[in-house]
Parts: C-alpha cells; sequence; structure tokens
C-alpha cells in the first residue's frame, strides 16, 4: 500500500513540575492560528471566573467548572493535554502564592504559544518574501492604467 509522511508543524513539550520532575509531555502545533481563538476562549472563561468567583456556590458548580476548564484546555490543543498538565489536582486548586493551578499553566503556556506564532509569521513572510521580493517599490506586475 502506498503511503505518505505529514508535516503538521507538531512539537513536542516536555512538563516538568515546580521541582524539576517530568510529569509527561504534550504535543501541538504552536504557531496554530487556530490555537490562539481556542487559547483567548480559555483565558476568557478565566476572566470570567476571576470576576464572579461567587458564582460558584458548592463543590458540584466547582466540579463542573474543573472539567470546563480542562476540557477547553484539551480542546484549545486539540489533543487531552490537561492529563499531564494538572494530573490529579483539580485546575481551581490555589498555589502557595495564591495563584490558581489553572492561572499557572495559562501563564507558562501563553508565552510559548505567543512565541510560536511570531516566530511561525516571520517565517511565512521570509518565505514569501522570495516571490513577492521583485516587485517590492517597483511598477513590475502593475497593469499599465495602475502604474505611475
Amino acid at each position: 500500500m502506498a503511503g505518505f509522511v505529514l508535516d503538521l508543524g507538531l512539537e513536542t513539550f516536555e512538563v516538568q513540575d515546580s521541582e524539576g520532575n517530568v510529569r509527561g509531555t504534550i504535543c501541538f502545533n504552536p504557531s496554530d492560528p487556530g490555537l490562539a481563538g481556542r487559547w483567548d476562549a480559555v483565558q476568557k472563561r478565566l476572566a470570567e471566573l476571576a470576576e464572579r468567583p461567587e458564582g460558584l456556590q458548592g463543590m458540584e458548580d466547582i466540579a463542573q467548572l474543573d472539567a470546563e476548564l480542562k476540557a477547553g484546555i484539551d480542546q484549545a490543543f486539540g489533543s487531552p493535554v490537561s492529563g499531564v498538565l494538572f494530573g490529579p489536582v483539580s485546575s481551581l486548586a490555589i498555589c502557595a502564592d495564591g495563584e490558581m493551578v489553572i492561572e499557572k499553566i495559562v501563564d507558562a503556556l501563553t508565552p510559548v504559544v505567543l512565541g510560536a506564532m511570531k516566530k511561525a509569521a516571520e517565517q511565512r513572510e521570509k518565505k514569501l518574501g522570495k516571490y513577492t521580493a521583485g516587485f517590492e517599490g517597483t511598477e513590475a506586475g502593475l497593469a499599465p492604467w495602475q502604474q505611475a
């Protein structure tokens, strides 16, 4: 049977806890433009939680929100990364510095995603530059009525 290999731009990241212990790996394309929108949705949901923590009335609400946030992270990355990121800990657990675990994860992953998106845009611009360089600052490629 014939086959082919696809390069989807996936990168593997090792996830370590604050003590340097490897928790596992996650794999995703950090320059996926769809990731940015899905990641933004997770951040917006987290901001809503910060504005209205009183909306959590009991353990059932907390468990439901925890599951929602973890599912949102999985959806953003297109794979079940929440198991590696959170392990058995609730996304709403409070760390020693008063931040929630979900905030720590968002803070750790945001620069990775934004940095990769910036790098991908620069690489794409460089690649397109090979094809567009001959047309910059000239009238080359313009119809007669477009030329100055």
